[in-house]
C-alpha cells in the first residue's frame, strides 16, 4: 500500500498523502460525490467513483505530465483552449494562471458532462473569463456520432468521435452531438498562448479544422495527446506549420521535454502526450527548472475566491 505513495503527487503534497493514507487505513468508501480543492486554490465538483473523479479525490492531481505542462506554459493575460474539457480540471488551472486578463474557452462534447463543466466553471467566476461551448471539435460543421465507451458508467473520459479510434470493436452506444471547427469559432486575429487538446483519437482532425489558425501562426503552444507511433498525422501536419514537437516525460523531480519519436514510459494501452510549439526556446527554458509547479502551495488561492 505505501509504495503507491511514491509518486510526486504525493511526495510534493505530504497533506494530500497524509488525508489519503488516513482514508485508507479507516477503510472509508469514496462517496458518491465531492467538492476538493485543487493544487492551485479553487474548488471542483467530482465524482469519486468514477476515474477522473476518483484519481482528483484521491491525490488532487489527474495526468501529472500534462498538468505540469500546461502549468509552465500558460502565461499571464493568455488566451487558452482547453478541447476536451471534461468536468474542467485543466480549464480551471488555465484560468489561475491565465488570471483576469486571460481568458478560456472549454469545449465539451457529451452534454451530461457538459453541466458539471457549467457547474464547475461557475465556481471560478472572477477568477478568468471562461467560455464554454457543449460541442465536439472537428473539422467540419455537422451532427456527429460521440462514442461511448462500454465502460462509460464508471469511466467518463473515454468518449470519442473516433468510432474504432483504439482499435477495437466500435463502442455499443453513441448520442448525436453537434461538431465544429476551430477556424469557426475563433477567426483572426484571436491569437492562443496554449491549447491543450484531448479528444480519444480525433486529434488529427481538430488540426484539420484548425488549418487557418496554424498557417497564421495564431497558436503558440499546443499540448495533445496521440495514441498511434511517432510520426502520426498529428505530428505531419503540425511540422507542416513550422511548429517544434516534444514529447512529454518525466521523473520524480520534475518533467521532461524529450525528441518527438521518444516514447518515454508508455505502456501499450496508454497515449503519448506532446508540446507543439512556435516558441521552442521559452519552452525549453520554462521546463528547465526542477520540481513541480502545479503542486507548489506557492499557487495562491486567487482573490476572487480568497
Amino acid at each position: 500500500m505505501l509504495s503507491s505513495f511514491s509518486k510526486p503527487e504525493y511526495l510534493f503534497q505530504p497533506r494530500v498523502a497524509v488525508r489519503q493514507l488516513g482514508r485508507l487505513l479507516l477503510r472509508r468508501p469514496a462517496p458518491e460525490a465531492a467538492v476538493i480543492e485543487l493544487p492551485w486554490g479553487v474548488p471542483i465538483s467530482v465524482q469519486p467513483r468514477q476515474a477522473i473523479g476518483g484519481c482528483l479525490y484521491r491525490s488532487s492531481i489527474y495526468d501529472l505530465i500534462v498538468t505540469e505542462a500546461v502549468s509552465r506554459l500558460v502565461a499571464e493575460a493568455d488566451a487558452c483552449v482547453d478541447c476536451g474539457a471534461n468536468i474542467g480540471y485543466v480549464t480551471s488551472l488555465m484560468a489561475v494562471r491565465a488570471g483576469k486578463e486571460g481568458g478560456v474557452h472549454a469545449f465539451e462534447a457529451h452534454p451530461g458532462i457538459f453541466q458539471q463543466l457549467a457547474g464547475n466553471a461557475a465556481r471560478w467566476a472572477g477568477v478568468c473569463d471562461i467560455l464554454l461551448t457543449c460541442c465536439g471539435v472537428s473539422d467540419s460543421d455537422q451532427s456527429a456520432r460521440l462514442w461511448l465507451p462500454d465502460e462509460f458508467a464508471v469511466d467518463r473520459g473515454g468518449s470519442s468521435l473516433e468510432a474504432q479510434g483504439f482499435g477495437g470493436a466500435p463502442p455499443r452506444k453513441s448520442i448525436e452531438i453537434k461538431a465544429r471547427r476551430l477556424d469557426d469559432i475563433l477567426p483572426a486575429p484571436v491569437r492562443i498562448g496554449v491549447m491543450k487538446i484531448d479528444v480519444e483519437g480525433h486529434e488529427a482532425a481538430v488540426f484539420r479544422g484548425m488549418a487557418g489558425m496554424l498557417g497564421g501562426k495564431r497558436i503558440r503552444d499546443i499540448v495533445f495527446e496521440e495514441w498511434k507511433p511517432h510520426p502520426a498525422e498529428t505530428h505531419e501536419l503540425l511540422r507542416e506549420h513550422r511548429f517544434t514537437i516534444f514529447s512529454l516525460g518525466q521523473r520524480l523531480t520534475g518533467p521532461l521535454l524529450l525528441p518527438a519519436d521518444a516514447a518515454p514510459g508508455r505502456r501499450s494501452y496508454d497515449p503519448i502526450n506532446y508540446l507543439a510549439t512556435l516558441d521552442p526556446h521559452r519552452a525549453v527554458d520554462l521546463f528547465r527548472g526542477r520540481g513541480w509547479t502545479c503542486l507548489s502551495r506557492s499557487v495562491r488561492r486567487p482573490d476572487a475566491l480568497a
